[in-house]
């Protein structure tokens, strides 16, 4: 409904509850999701340079390492393979970490924004109570009538 109106161009309504809702379910999913992932526990296992033998088979029963030969130089391909191979899961690991705390910063900021904008209702309560106060007066001095 949101993604809608904002296509269309239209006004959307940022409330507290939306700000809420997105940090504590939507956000906190897609953490849950990408840490539990097995894939990214996989990757992790690859650029930790796990070995082929326990504890480097991962729960899943697959290899944490690419058994492409020998690493006693019989097969040099073989061995820079892993080493390359190492490097890329090392470098894809990194970028999902910053992924990672990119959306945790993320669901920081909108509960950050949902605290401010709740202080900010409530003090606009407080101004319109007190406002509501300070114009009761007015008046009380008598009445005017308008010109036509």
């Amino acid at each position: 409904m949101g993604e809608d109106a904002l296509s269309r161009g239209h006004i959307v309504d940022i409330s507290s509850d939306l700000l809420k809702n997105f940090a504590s379910k939507n956000l906190e999913w897609f953490l849950d999701d990408i840490e539990n992932h097995k894939a990214v526990k996989a990757l992790a296992m690859f650029s930790s340079g796990g070995s082929s033998t326990s504890p480097g088979v991962s729960p899943s029963g697959h290899y944490s390492d690419v058994l492409g030969g020998s690493d006693k130089g019989e097969l040099q391909s073989a061995h820079e393979l892993k080493g390359k191979f190492k490097t890329l899961c090392s470098d894809i690991g990194t970028e999902v970490e910053t992924l990672l705390s990119t959306a945790e910063q993320f669901q920081t900021n909108l509960n950050l924004i949902d605290t401010m904008m709740t202080e900010g209702d409530t003090q606009a309560k407080i101004t319109a109570a007190t406002m509501k106060a300070d114009l009761s007066g007015v008046g009380s001095g008598g009445t005017t009538t308008p010109k036509t």
